[in-house]
Protein backbone atom coordinates (compact mmCIF):
# COMPACT_ATOMS: atom_id res chain seq x y z
CA UNK A 1 0.00 0.00 0.00
CA UNK A 2 1.66 3.25 -1.27
CA UNK A 3 2.77 5.25 1.73
CA UNK A 4 1.42 3.07 4.76
CA UNK A 5 3.62 2.77 7.73
CA UNK A 6 3.96 -0.59 9.51
CA UNK A 7 3.40 -1.03 13.13
CA UNK A 8 4.36 -4.48 14.37
CA UNK A 9 5.09 -5.89 10.80
CA UNK A 10 1.59 -4.90 9.02
CA UNK A 11 1.10 -2.35 6.87
CA UNK A 12 -1.70 -0.10 8.95
CA UNK A 13 -3.78 2.79 6.77
CA UNK A 14 -6.48 4.77 9.24
CA UNK A 15 -8.36 7.01 8.02
CA UNK A 16 -8.76 10.43 9.78
CA UNK A 17 -11.70 10.12 10.94
CA UNK A 18 -10.57 7.61 13.30
CA UNK A 19 -7.61 9.94 15.22
CA UNK A 20 -9.75 12.71 16.35
CA UNK A 21 -13.59 11.86 16.08
CA UNK A 22 -15.93 10.26 19.18
CA UNK A 23 -13.35 9.90 21.97
CA UNK A 24 -9.48 10.83 20.91
CA UNK A 25 -8.30 10.67 24.30
CA UNK A 26 -9.26 7.25 24.03
CA UNK A 27 -8.18 6.08 20.45
CA UNK A 28 -4.39 7.80 21.36
CA UNK A 29 -4.03 6.15 23.66
CA UNK A 30 -3.94 3.16 22.22
CA UNK A 31 0.09 2.12 21.90
CA UNK A 32 1.04 2.32 17.91
CA UNK A 33 5.28 2.33 17.60
CA UNK A 34 6.84 3.25 14.66
CA UNK A 35 10.65 2.80 13.83
CA UNK A 36 12.94 5.54 12.57
CA UNK A 37 12.70 4.01 9.35
CA UNK A 38 9.10 4.30 8.72
CA UNK A 39 8.94 7.82 10.69
CA UNK A 40 11.74 8.96 7.94
CA UNK A 41 9.98 7.49 5.29
CA UNK A 42 6.89 9.47 6.34
CA UNK A 43 8.70 12.54 6.89
CA UNK A 44 9.71 12.49 3.15
CA UNK A 45 6.48 11.96 1.78
CA UNK A 46 5.17 14.58 3.20
CA UNK A 47 7.26 16.57 0.80
CA UNK A 48 5.60 14.35 -2.11
CA UNK A 49 4.08 16.08 -5.37
CA UNK A 50 0.94 13.87 -4.84
CA UNK A 51 -1.23 15.76 -2.28
CA UNK A 52 -3.11 12.38 -1.31
CA UNK A 53 0.54 10.78 -0.47
CA UNK A 54 0.89 14.04 1.55
CA UNK A 55 -2.24 13.87 3.47
CA UNK A 56 -2.04 9.89 4.74
CA UNK A 57 1.81 10.26 5.78
CA UNK A 58 0.62 13.40 8.24
CA UNK A 59 -2.39 11.11 9.14
CA UNK A 60 0.42 8.30 9.99
CA UNK A 61 2.28 10.46 11.79
CA UNK A 62 -0.59 11.85 13.64
CA UNK A 63 -1.92 8.16 14.45
CA UNK A 64 1.83 7.18 15.66
CA UNK A 65 1.70 9.84 18.62
CA UNK A 66 0.85 7.90 21.45
CA UNK A 67 3.63 5.50 20.87
CA UNK A 68 6.42 8.21 20.51
CA UNK A 69 7.61 8.44 16.89
CA UNK A 70 11.40 8.61 16.62
CA UNK A 71 12.02 12.53 16.27
CA UNK A 72 14.71 12.30 18.65
CA UNK A 73 16.51 9.88 16.28
CA UNK A 74 16.47 11.97 13.31
CA UNK A 75 19.14 14.28 12.53
CA UNK A 76 18.12 17.71 12.88
CA UNK A 77 18.25 19.01 9.22
CA UNK A 78 16.15 15.75 8.55
CA UNK A 79 13.62 17.14 11.77
CA UNK A 80 13.68 20.36 9.87
CA UNK A 81 12.73 19.12 6.77
CA UNK A 82 9.98 17.04 8.23
CA UNK A 83 8.64 20.37 10.21
CA UNK A 84 8.84 22.02 6.11
CA UNK A 85 6.30 19.64 4.89
CA UNK A 86 4.21 20.02 8.03
CA UNK A 87 3.99 23.61 8.11
CA UNK A 88 3.77 23.79 4.21
CA UNK A 89 0.15 21.35 4.52
CA UNK A 90 -1.24 24.02 7.26
CA UNK A 91 -1.71 26.60 4.31
CA UNK A 92 -3.56 24.21 2.39
CA UNK A 93 -7.16 24.17 2.00
CA UNK A 94 -7.65 20.46 3.23
CA UNK A 95 -9.09 20.63 6.28
CA UNK A 96 -8.10 16.50 7.60
CA UNK A 97 -4.89 17.28 6.55
CA UNK A 98 -4.24 21.11 8.55
CA UNK A 99 -5.39 18.86 11.31
CA UNK A 100 -3.60 15.71 11.11
CA UNK A 101 -0.31 18.51 10.63
CA UNK A 102 -1.28 20.55 13.47
CA UNK A 103 -1.12 17.55 15.81
CA UNK A 104 1.95 16.49 14.31
CA UNK A 105 3.40 20.35 15.36
CA UNK A 106 2.09 20.26 18.54
CA UNK A 107 3.39 17.06 19.75
CA UNK A 108 6.68 18.30 18.80
CA UNK A 109 6.43 21.46 20.14
CA UNK A 110 6.29 19.36 23.48
CA UNK A 111 9.61 17.37 22.36
CA UNK A 112 12.71 19.86 22.69
CA UNK A 113 14.13 23.00 22.61
CA UNK A 114 15.67 22.22 18.89
CA UNK A 115 12.19 21.52 17.61
CA UNK A 116 10.09 24.29 19.02
CA UNK A 117 13.00 26.64 17.11
CA UNK A 118 12.58 24.55 14.32
CA UNK A 119 9.19 24.94 14.34
CA UNK A 120 9.40 28.74 14.54
CA UNK A 121 12.38 28.59 11.80
CA UNK A 122 10.16 27.20 9.36
CA UNK A 123 7.75 29.88 9.71
CA UNK A 124 4.76 28.10 11.00
CA UNK A 125 3.58 30.76 13.50
CA UNK A 126 1.37 32.24 10.64
CA UNK A 127 -0.46 29.73 9.32
CA UNK A 128 -1.09 28.15 12.84
CA UNK A 129 -2.32 31.99 14.01
CA UNK A 130 -4.64 31.63 10.73
CA UNK A 131 -6.09 28.71 11.88
CA UNK A 132 -7.18 29.96 14.56
CA UNK A 133 -9.54 32.26 13.54
CA UNK A 134 -13.16 30.89 12.34
CA UNK A 135 -13.82 30.36 8.59
CA UNK A 136 -17.10 30.93 6.92
CA UNK A 137 -18.03 28.40 5.40
CA UNK A 138 -16.42 26.38 8.41
CA UNK A 139 -13.61 23.78 7.07
CA UNK A 140 -13.59 19.80 7.58
CA UNK A 141 -13.01 19.36 11.12
CA UNK A 142 -12.67 23.11 12.01
CA UNK A 143 -12.33 23.11 15.57
CA UNK A 144 -9.67 20.30 15.32
CA UNK A 145 -7.95 22.33 13.54
CA UNK A 146 -8.79 25.10 16.06
CA UNK A 147 -7.62 22.13 18.73
CA UNK A 148 -4.43 21.62 17.66
CA UNK A 149 -3.23 24.73 16.19
CA UNK A 150 -4.25 25.95 19.71
CA UNK A 151 -2.31 22.98 21.30
CA UNK A 152 1.39 23.59 19.52
CA UNK A 153 0.89 27.50 20.44
CA UNK A 154 0.34 26.08 23.69
CA UNK A 155 3.53 23.68 24.01
CA UNK A 156 5.69 26.52 22.25
CA UNK A 157 4.68 29.16 25.53
CA UNK A 158 5.63 26.17 27.92
CA UNK A 159 9.21 26.96 26.12
CA UNK A 160 9.77 29.75 28.12
CA UNK A 161 10.11 33.84 27.81
CA UNK A 162 11.94 33.48 23.73
CA UNK A 163 8.98 31.39 22.50
CA UNK A 164 6.93 33.67 24.14
CA UNK A 165 7.67 36.64 23.05
CA UNK A 166 8.15 34.95 19.22
CA UNK A 167 4.10 33.79 19.49
CA UNK A 168 2.84 37.80 20.62
CA UNK A 169 4.68 38.93 17.63
CA UNK A 170 2.28 37.35 14.93
CA UNK A 171 -0.43 38.62 16.38
CA UNK A 172 -2.08 35.18 18.38
CA UNK A 173 -3.61 37.05 21.32
CA UNK A 174 -6.80 38.07 19.85
CA UNK A 175 -7.77 34.95 17.89
CA UNK A 176 -6.70 32.66 21.01
CA UNK A 177 -9.12 35.40 23.24
CA UNK A 178 -11.68 34.61 20.63
CA UNK A 179 -11.26 30.48 21.51
CA UNK A 180 -12.68 31.07 24.85
CA UNK A 181 -16.06 31.34 23.24
CA UNK A 182 -15.80 28.20 21.62
CA UNK A 183 -18.32 25.70 21.70
CA UNK A 184 -16.01 22.87 22.34
CA UNK A 185 -14.61 22.25 25.50
CA UNK A 186 -11.51 21.01 24.30
CA UNK A 187 -10.69 24.38 22.09
CA UNK A 188 -11.74 26.62 25.06
CA UNK A 189 -9.32 24.66 27.16
CA UNK A 190 -6.31 24.74 25.54
CA UNK A 191 -6.61 28.39 24.95
CA UNK A 192 -7.56 29.95 28.28
CA UNK A 193 -4.30 27.31 29.34
CA UNK A 194 -2.22 29.26 26.44
CA UNK A 195 -2.98 32.44 27.48
CA UNK A 196 -2.66 31.33 30.84
CA UNK A 197 1.39 30.62 30.20
CA UNK A 198 1.91 34.07 28.32
CA UNK A 199 0.34 35.75 31.54
CA UNK A 200 3.20 34.53 33.36
CA UNK A 201 5.88 36.26 30.88
CA UNK A 202 7.17 39.46 31.40
CA UNK A 203 4.78 42.45 32.10
CA UNK A 204 4.63 43.48 28.04
CA UNK A 205 3.07 40.39 27.33
CA UNK A 206 0.71 40.83 30.19
CA UNK A 207 -0.25 44.30 29.12
CA UNK A 208 -0.79 42.96 25.61
CA UNK A 209 -3.36 40.22 26.81
CA UNK A 210 -5.14 43.09 28.31
CA UNK A 211 -5.62 45.03 25.71
CA UNK A 212 -6.31 41.77 24.12
CA UNK A 213 -9.81 42.48 25.93
CA UNK A 214 -9.09 38.56 27.73
CA UNK A 215 -10.49 39.63 31.13
CA UNK A 216 -14.08 39.13 30.35
CA UNK A 217 -14.03 36.08 28.75
CA UNK A 218 -11.68 34.88 31.72
CA UNK A 219 -14.33 36.37 33.66
CA UNK A 220 -16.81 34.09 32.15
CA UNK A 221 -15.07 31.00 32.44
CA UNK A 222 -14.91 31.33 36.09
CA UNK A 223 -18.41 32.11 36.63
CA UNK A 224 -18.83 28.59 34.58
CA UNK A 225 -22.01 27.96 32.08
CA UNK A 226 -23.96 25.42 31.25
CA UNK A 227 -22.65 24.36 27.85
CA UNK A 228 -20.20 21.44 29.37
CA UNK A 229 -20.85 19.03 32.31
CA UNK A 230 -19.26 19.38 35.88
CA UNK A 231 -15.87 17.60 35.37
CA UNK A 232 -15.31 20.22 32.57
CA UNK A 233 -16.55 23.34 33.77
CA UNK A 234 -14.01 22.92 36.73
CA UNK A 235 -10.98 22.28 34.71
CA UNK A 236 -12.08 25.52 32.68
CA UNK A 237 -12.61 27.22 35.70
CA UNK A 238 -9.35 26.33 37.43
CA UNK A 239 -7.34 27.57 34.14
CA UNK A 240 -8.95 30.56 33.72
CA UNK A 241 -8.00 31.37 37.34
CA UNK A 242 -4.69 30.55 37.12
CA UNK A 243 -4.93 32.68 33.91
CA UNK A 244 -6.66 35.78 35.89
CA UNK A 245 -3.78 34.97 38.35
CA UNK A 246 -1.23 35.91 36.66
CA UNK A 247 -2.57 38.81 35.18
CA UNK A 248 -3.62 40.44 38.20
Amino acid sequence: MEGAARYGGREYRPTFAQLFTNDPAEYMSKPRVMSVEATKALCEQLHCPDADVQYRAACDLADSLSGQPAWSQLPQDELQHAIDGLVRLLGGSRGGAQEAAAAVLASLASESAGSRQAIIDAGALPPLVRLLQPIDPPLENSLGVQRWAASTLRNLAAGGPSMQKALVAPDALPPLVQLLDSTSFEVQAVAAETLGLLAAGDSGIKEAIVEARAIRPLEQLLRGDRLHDAKEQTELQQRAARALGSLA
